[in-house]
């Protein structure tokens, strides 16, 4: 499985974006980047999902994460540990 089922929410300069992408590449997780920036059927799919419109949103299956990279990381790291265990 190519772990398509995280997906990015992300625009140019953020740095927590960067921190996030950083994040998923360090684990070696394959993600869908999505810059809201270029396409604002993106931003309406980001915001339609979390209910923010300011990125970084990292979604994992359906649940959505948004925040700094220090918000999301607790968030992130127990959604992976539960999906590596078999039950996302």
């Amino acid at each position: 499985m190519a772990n398509s089922y995280i997906t990015l929410y992300t625009t140019p300069g953020c740095s927590a974006c960067a921190a996030v992408k950083l994040y998923l590449d360090t684990k070696a997780l394959a993600y869908t980047e999505k810059d809201v920036s270029r396409n604002e059927a993106w931003a309406d799919e980001m915001k339609r999902l979390s209910g923010v419109r300011i990125a970084p949103v990292t979604v994992i299956n359906d649940r959505a994460f948004y925040g700094t990279f220090n918000q999301q990381r607790p968030q992130l790291d127990a959604a992976l540990a539960t999906r590596s265990k078999g039950s996302l």
